[in-house]
């Protein structure tokens, strides 16, 4: 056998013998690698599950937001109606008020809106609180007010007490829909997204 054909049968055995050596260490190597790839797709995954949730809860405040708003508009506009209609009749000295028994079934009763807005509490400025929970119990109010006087003679005097509900429906709404406008607004805006 030629010198250099020695050396290299020596040489691949002494490769051999180092890298025998070294296979624990290569394994252990390779199981670290793969672990920390995993680790890093978790980590990922996490992340987007997170962002994902994120989303999504923005968009249930935003929808929670904006159809309370539409409700306090609507509200508002209803009791606006009435009490100007309300209040040209009681003027003109009306005898006539089967238009009140009409009039009341065009008012909102307690909406779902307000109710989903009632169980979200936590989604809502705070300030918001007291202005909801005057609303649904003056939309109450009214609609047992109106159920209960069906027999009332004395129509002047239950137009009287709508047309304070309405009063207080219209100020409770407005300012409602005061308090939850800049949050609207703030969470349409794109670094809030």
């Amino acid at each position: 056998m030629s010198p250099q054909a020695m050396t290299a049968a020596q040489m691949t055995h002494g490769l051999y013998e180092v890298l025998k050596d070294f296979q624990p260490a290569l394994a252990a190597l390779i199981a670290l690698t793969a672990a920390a790839l995993a680790y890093l797709a978790a980590m990922h995954k996490a992340k987007q599950d997170q962002r994902n949730l994120d989303g999504a809860h923005a968009r249930l405040k935003l929808g929670l937001h904006l159809r309370l708003r539409y409700r306090a508009g609507r509200l508002k506009a209803h009791a606006d109606g009435f009490k100007l209609s309300a209040q040209e009749k009681l003027d003109g000295n009306a005898k006539d008020f089967s238009w009140i028994k009409a009039a009341m079934k065009l008012l909102p009763k307690p909406a779902s809106e307000l109710d989903e807005a009632w169980s979200n509490l936590d989604l809502l400025p705070q300030p918001s609180f007291e202005h909801l929970e005057q609303l649904r119990a003056e939309l109450a109010m009214m609609t047992d007010f109106e159920a209960s006087s069906r027999s009332e003679k004395d129509h002047r005097f239950r137009i009287g007490v709508i047309l304070r509900h309405c009063e207080n429906i219209s100020t409770l709404s407005e300012n409602l829909r005061v308090l939850i406008d800049p949050e609207i607004v703030k969470m349409m805006q794109p670094e809030h997204k």
